[in-house]
Order: structure tokens, then sequence, then C-alpha cells
């Protein structure tokens, strides 16, 4: 999910998207139990599109997921809502970018998302050169 993240970084900033979220279900091998697995990515935390992972459990009788494993934490955290709590910085992130601007700890993303931009543009630049190169031999 990060190499999308990064390909489309340039897009996604101009749409202004803050949360991603995609449910999959994955099956180890044929025959095997199918997994619900749920893919987020969200800057509501400060960083750019931060990306996070879930298993899914759901209840076998009504469908409806009980549990949420992490699967992206090396302790193996498991809660019953993957989304976090708002808290007063989100509250005040939140206000700040429904007048258009920039909430202080949130610098730190679009610093990120800058060098992503700026690295991009360096590698096309790198690969345009190398292919002139190329067909003038």
């Amino acid at each position: 999910m990060d190499r999308l993240l990064a390909k489309y970084a340039t897009r996604l900033l101009k749409l202004g998207v803050d949360e991603i979220e995609i449910k999959v279900r994955v099956a180890a091998g044929s025959g095997s139990a199918i997994t619900p697995v749920r893919l987020m990515a969200s800057s509501m935390t400060g960083e750019f599109l931060r990306t996070d992972a879930f298993l899914e459990y759901p209840d076998p009788v009504t469908g409806i997921t009980k549990q949420f494993c992490s699967v992206t934490s090396e302790d193996q955290v498991c809660l019953l809502n993957p989304y976090p709590a708002s808290n007063s910085i989100q509250t005040r992130r939140a206000s700040a970018r429904r007048i258009g601007s920039t909430y202080a700890y949130d610098f730190l993303g679009v610093m990120e998302v800058s060098l992503i931009q700026k690295w991009d543009k360096h590698l096309k630049e790198l690969t345009s050169i190398y292919t002139s190169r190329v067909d003038d031999k």
C-alpha cells in the first residue's frame, strides 16, 4: 500500500484525500478459510496517509466484525473499533482544514509530501536523461 501511496501522492494531494480504506478477503490457498483484511491510510494523526492493516474476526452467526487485530504492530493489538477516538488535536486539525489552513502538527506530513514530489520529479529527470543518452547511441 505504501508504494501505491507514493505513486499517487501528487494526485491524492490535489484531491485533498485524508483517508483511504479498503476491505479485501484473503485466502492462504485453495480450499482454505477466507480472512477479511481491512487496509487503511489516514492523515488524521498528522502523518501523511499513515498506513495500518487489520485482520477482521467476524461473528460466525451475524457476520458482524467483533474484533480487529492489527497486522502492522509487533505486539498484535486487537481492538473493538479500528478508528481512533477523536481528541482535541484532531478537532483542531479538522477546524484548520475546514478553513483551508494547516494545523501545526501537520507540517511534518506536508514536508513528507513535498519530499515525495521532489524525488518523483528528480527520478523523472534522471529517466529522461538516461533515455536520451541511450537513444543517442
